[in-house]
């Protein structure tokens, strides 16, 4: 907002007062690699008026042939209103990469999406080539 705070803004498709405009973001991470093994995390907060929010994930990989096959696995969680119910979202994600060349790798991975409350059919599943040139 450049420096001022609005009369009032959106959220979630919802007028809310001026306070959305004060902003708070707070977050911690970690990634630690050893041998054929990574393990990242992180943890997020905000605020945004008086709506309070949050969210982490953690996800490892690990090599099953040293530089070629690596799986890897998440799981992420994300609240946008604390205080709400039947808000917040949740991932687990499987993944496959095999690394085809130092400039090239093919990723397969899938996405079973949880959401609190009316639960929807939005699983995804992706298939992709990357080639660094």
């Amino acid at each position: 907002y450049y420096g001022h705070t609005p009369d009032s803004a959106t959220l979630n498709n919802k007028s809310v007062p001026a306070q959305l405009g004060m902003r708070q973001r707070a977050a911690a991470e970690i990634s630690v690699t050893w041998r054929f093994l990574t393990l990242k995390g992180e943890y997020l907060s905000g605020r945004d008026g008086t709506v309070k929010k949050n969210g982490y994930y953690g996800q490892a990989a690990a090599y099953l042939i040293p530089g070629r096959l690596q799986l890897a696995g998440r799981y992420d969680t994300f609240d946008k209103d604390v205080a709400g119910p039947d808000d917040r979202a949740t991932n687990y994600t499987a993944g496959i990469t095999y690394y085809i060349h130092p400039g090239a790798m093919l990723q397969a991975a899938y996405t079973f999406r949880q959401e609190e409350g009316n639960r929807i059919s939005n699983d995804t599943g992706s298939i992709q080539l990357q080639i660094g040139f």
